[in-house]
């Protein structure tokens, strides 16, 4: 007699759950209710934006199935940035504080459901984790270590319920860390492939004198390779093109983040794609997204629903007009706004900061002080 068989994969298995959810249930059921569902609301919208599939929400959980595991990772990433928000504006004995588990494991598939060693290991590092915090195995750090710019704690091996051998856990941090002054002067004169991490941490390094509320960085897509020294971080302008001749070109869109008190948020994800284009008679172009935006099922721009349609419109910023230099000293640079994604910015004068450090490009607002 044939035996039937089992459908089994490889998968990135998210299992997110509410810490304390009991005591929240037990002090107002409908106002936690009301909570846990616009939280979850939230997460669904992430998770379709990274490609996941939702396979369980019983209770105040919350299963998840990914394509990868930087997908799972960057999702939980902004999922707990996001949640983080909505919780400071409430009273902190209201605030729904999640914790997240993330597994790359063998599961067994049957039907829109998924079992096994995989999910269960997901499960337990979830309950390892703390309140608004992210635990990760080994097998899902073996596939992310370098590829997004992030720093993780090793919390040892744990024994965990029903799993025969110890897993390796992992917290995973939820902000970046500024790199030592003195890494900006030991980098080599050619880099092929920066990761977002190193470019991002440099440019907190090169702007140290500036107040930054809103930072974007770009590599160049026609490599300048030259040594960054000292010298050239305190960007003197004796024997230096000027700054229209140095932005001029053609850029590659790198990292985009907000900063405050520290703690950046990553409007377009951990990877975004985009360009911007500076021409030498006084135009520009500029292009961002997040990666991996969830197709429209209709097949149709003019047919999105509602939520692939709002996926787009957070998803994306483009913006187009003139530029002209207004302070060489302070890299002043006013961008004239003639058309743009958000009508609000049509016809803005938006000034910016524009630092060019061998083939990188910082641009944002605040002042620099070199």
């Amino acid at each position: 007699m044939a035996l039937d068989r089992v459908k089994r994969k490889l998968a990135a298995i998210m299992s997110a759950d509410v810490k304390g959810y009991s005591r929240l249930m037990g002090e107002d059921e409908e106002g936690t209710i009301r909570t846990l569902n616009a939280y979850k609301e939230a997460m669904a919208s992430l998770i379709q934006l990274h490609r996941g599939r939702i396979i369980n929400t019983a209770g105040d959980s919350l299963l998840v199935e990914f394509v990868s595991v930087v997908d799972a990772v960057q999702c939980a990433i902004e999922v707990q940035q996001v949640l983080k928000a909505k919780n400071a504006v409430l009273p902190e004995i209201r605030r729904m504080e999640f914790r997240i588990g993330i597994n790359l494991g063998d599961v067994i598939e049957e039907g829109e459901t998924l079992y096994g060693d995989g999910v269960n290991i997901a499960a337990r590092l979830e309950s390892l984790a703390e309140a608004g915090g992210i635990c990760i195995s080994g097998s899902a750090f073996e596939q992310i270590e370098n590829k997004l710019p992030l720093r993780y704690d090793y919390l040892g091996e744990h024994e965990v319920k029903n799993i025969a051998k110890p897993v390796r856990v992992y917290r995973a941090r939820l902000e970046l860390e500024s790199m030592p002054p003195t890494s900006i002067a030991e980098k080599k004169p050619v880099r092929k492939r920066l990761s977002t991490a190193a470019l991002g941490m440099v440019a907190i390094v090169v702007i140290a004198g500036a107040v930054i509320l809103y930072q974007v960085v770009f590599r160049s897509f026609h490599s300048k390779p030259e040594v960054v020294s000292k010298d050239k971080v305190t960007l003197p302008l004796t024997g230096k093109p000027s700054i229209a001749k140095q932005i001029q070109g053609s850029w590659m869109l790198v990292s985009v983040y907000n900063e405050q008190d520290g703690k950046k948020t990553f409007q377009f994800g951990l990877n975004p794609r985009g360009s911007m284009i500076l021409t030498p008679d006084g135009r520009f172009s500029l292009f961002m997204m997040r990666a991996n935006l969830p197709k429209f099922a209709a097949n149709s721009r003019i047919r999105g629903s509602t939520t692939e349609n709002q996926a787009v419109v957070q998803g994306c910023a483009a913006l187009f007009g003139t530029y002209k230099v207004l302070n060489e000293k302070e890299h002043m640079v006013s961008l004239h706004v003639e058309g743009s994604t958000f009508p609000n910015w049509d016809g803005e004068d938006q000034t910016r900061v524009m630092i060019v450090t061998g083939d990188e490009m910082m641009r944002l607002i605040g002042k620099w002080k070199g």
